[in-house]
C-alpha cells in the first residue's frame, strides 16, 4: 500500500470542502492562503477541463471515472485534508463528460443534479462560497482579465502589465449577466441540497483578513492562522475606478450598485 493510500485510510473523517466561486470574486486569494497553511489541501480549479494540467493530472489518473479518487489520494495534504475551487459550469462540464464546448451551456437548473452527483463523489464536502457584494466592480475585473489574459500576479512580480481595452459598456454589461448566471446557479443549489454555505465576500477578506480566516478555521474544523499574509497582487487601481464609473454613467446606475 503507497504512503497517499495510508495517509487517506488513516484519516477517515478527514477534511472536504468546495470553494465555491465566480470568476474575479477573491477566490484565488482566499485558495492560496488556505494552501500556505499545509494542511487545509491546496484548493484549485482541478475539474477545469480546459486547463492543461487538468488534462495532465487525468492522465496520471487514468480515467475520468477514477479522478476524483485519484485528486483525494495525491492531492490531499499529510492529515488528509482537500480542497477544491470549483466554479459553477466546471462541475457542470466536468460531471457531463469533461468537455470544454459544455463550458457556455451550464445554466443554473439544468446542472443542479450534475453538481449534486458530483458533490458525493467528494465524500459530501462543506462548502464555502466566495462572493463579492461589488457586482460591477467584479464585471469590470473580468472584461479586463478576458482582454488581457492576466488573472493572477504575485505580489513580487514587476513586470509590466499588458495593455488594458478600452471602455466597452456591452463586454462589460456580458461580464455582469455571466457572473449573475454563474452565483445564481450555486445559490440554487444550496436552496436544493438545504445547505447554508460559509460565506466569505471579498471585501471583508480584504478588509480583515484575520478574522476572517479565524472564522473559517472554526467552520472547517482545521484553525487558518491568522498571520498569513496573501502572496497575490491586488490588482484593482485607477482603470477600474474609471470604467465603474463610466459603466454606471452609461447605464443610468446608481453608484452603490
Amino acid at each position: 500500500m503507497d504512503d497517499d493510500r495510508r495517509s487517506e485510510q488513516s484519516h477517515p473523517s478527514a477534511l472536504r470542502y468546495w470553494i465555491c466561486s465566480t470568476q474575479r470574486s477573491g477566490s484565488t486569494l482566499l485558495c492560496d492562503l488556505l494552501t500556505q497553511t499545509g494542511c487545509h489541501g491546496a484548493p484549485e480549479e482541478f475539474l477545469d477541463v480546459r486547463k492543461t494540467e487538468y488534462r495532465v493530472l487525468l492522465k496520471q489518473a487514468g480515467s475520468r471515472a477514477k479522478y476524483v479518487s485519484w485528486l483525494l489520494e495525491n492531492r490531499s495534504t499529510s492529515n488528509g485534508a482537500f480542497g477544491l475551487k470549483l466554479h459553477w459550469n466546471h462541475g457542470v462540464a466536468f460531471v457531463r463528460g469533461a468537455r470544454a464546448d459544455l463550458m457556455a451551456h451550464a445554466r443554473l437548473g439544468s446542472g443542479l443534479q450534475a453538481v449534486r452527483s458530483l458533490a458525493s463523489q467528494f465524500d459530501e464536502p462543506r462548502y464555502v462560497w466566495v462572493k463579492r457584494r461589488d457586482h460591477i466592480g467584479q464585471a469590470v475585473s473580468l472584461y479586463r482579465a478576458r482582454n488581457t489574459n492576466q488573472w493572477v500576479r504575485s505580489d513580487g512580480d514587476a513586470t509590466a502589465r499588458r495593455p488594458d481595452p478600452p471602455f466597452d459598456a456591452d463586454e462589460i454589461e456580458r461580464a455582469l449577466r455571466w457572473l449573475t448566471r454563474v452565483d445564481a446557479g450555486w445559490e440554487r443549489y444550496f436552496r436544493r441540497v438545504r445547505t447554508a454555505p460559509f460565506v466569505v465576500h471579498y471585501e471583508d477578506l480584504a478588509a480583515d483578513r484575520e478574522t476572517m480566516l479565524t472564522t473559517l478555521g472554526a467552520y472547517l474544523g482545521i484553525p487558518v492562522s491568522s498571520s498569513i499574509a496573501p502572496r497575490l497582487k491586488r490588482q484593482r487601481d485607477d482603470w477600474s475606478t474609471e470604467m465603474r464609473e463610466q459603466f454606471i454613467a452609461t447605464r443610468g446606475l446608481s453608484a452603490s450598485q
